[in-house]
C-alpha cells in the first residue's frame, strides 16, 4: 500500500517539476477511487504522512505539497469539470462519499493550510461550495444528473479547447485566471471565512445585526424616557405666574 501512493507522489512530483514532459499523467483521467482518496488523506497530515516519502523521493515536504496542489488545480480545476470531477468522484457515489470527500478538500484549503490566496483557489472553493451545494439535496441531484446525461449525449465539450490551452502553457505554478461576473451578494464569498464556513458566518451576521437593531431602540428608548421629565417640568413652569399674587389684607 505504502508503495502505491510513493509511486503516486513520484508522479505528482514529475509531473510539477515538468509539466510538459509528462502531459498524459494530467491527460484527465481521474486516478482510481482508492489512490485519490489516499493522496488527500496524505495532504490532509503531512507532516506526519508526507515525510519518509518526501525523503524516499529526495526532496521537501514544502515541495511535495506544492506539487500536490498544483495537481490538484489541474485535475480538479481547470476546464468546464462537472460538479463531480470538481469533487474529484464518479456519478455513482452515495451521499455519504460526498460529504466526507466535500468536507476533506474545503479543509486542505483553509488559510492554516495554505499560505498565500492565489486567486484560483479563491476560486476553487467557490466551486467546490456550488458543486456540494447541488449534489447534497437529492431533487438538485437527479435533475443534474439528467442534465449531465442529456449533455454527453450531444457530445459536447465547449471546456476542452480551454483545458487543452491551460495545460499547454506549462510552469510549474499555476497560472491566475479571471474571475467570472460576479452575481449579487457573491463579492461576499471574497472573504476566507465565509468561504469556509458560509452557515455559521451567515447566521453570525444576523445575530450581530439584530443586536444592533436592539441596542439602537433601547438607545432610543432610554432617551425618551430622559427627556419625559424635563418636558412636564417645563409644563408646570409655564403655568406659575411671574410674580406671586397681593395678599388679600393689604
Amino acid at each position: 500500500m505504502q508503495e502505491v501512493v510513493e509511486r503516486f507522489f513520484a508522479m505528482v512530483l514529475a509531473y510539477y517539476r515538468a509539466p510538459q514532459a509528462h502531459p498524459a499523467f494530467v491527460d484527465m483521467k481521474m486516478p482510481a477511487p482508492g489512490e485519490f482518496s489516499r493522496f488527500l488523506d496524505c495532504l490532509a497530515r503531512p507532516e506526519e504522512r508526507l515525510t519518509p516519502i518526501a525523503r524516499s523521493l529526495d526532496c521537501s515536504v514544502d515541495e511535495l505539497v506544492a506539487a500536490s496542489y498544483f495537481y490538484i488545480h489541474r485535475l480538479l480545476f481547470l476546464g468546464g469539470k462537472d460538479h463531480y470531477c470538481v469533487l474529484g468522484l464518479s456519478a455513482n457515489v452515495d451521499d455519504g462519499a460526498i460529504r466526507r470527500r466535500y468536507r476533506l478538500l474545503i479543509s486542505l484549503f483553509h488559510p492554516d493550510r495554505i499560505a498565500a490566496g492565489e486567486q484560483w483557489e479563491e476560486q476553487f472553493v467557490r466551486r467546490l461550495n456550488h458543486a456540494y451545494g447541488v449534489l447534497k439535496r437529492p431533487e438538485k441531484r437527479r435533475a443534474y444528473d439528467r442534465e449531465r446525461r442529456r449533455n454527453r449525449g450531444t457530445g459536447k465539450t465547449p471546456a476542452s479547447k480551454q483545458q487543452r490551452q491551460e495545460r499547454g502553457a506549462g510552469g510549474k505554478r499555476p497560472p491566475r485566471v479571471v474571475s467570472p461576473p460576479a452575481a449579487p451578494l457573491e463579492w461576499l464569498y471574497r472573504f476566507r471565512l465565509l468561504q469556509r464556513y458560509p452557515k455559521p458566518m451567515v447566521w453570525l451576521l444576523i445575530l450581530l445585526l439584530l443586536a444592533v437593531g436592539l441596542l439602537v431602540f433601547r438607545n432610543g428608548s432610554e432617551s425618551a424616557t430622559l427627556v419625559k421629565p424635563e418636558t412636564a417640568a417645563a409644563t408646570v413652569a409655564d403655568k406659575v405666574p411671574a410674580s406671586p399674587p397681593e395678599a388679600s389684607g393689604k
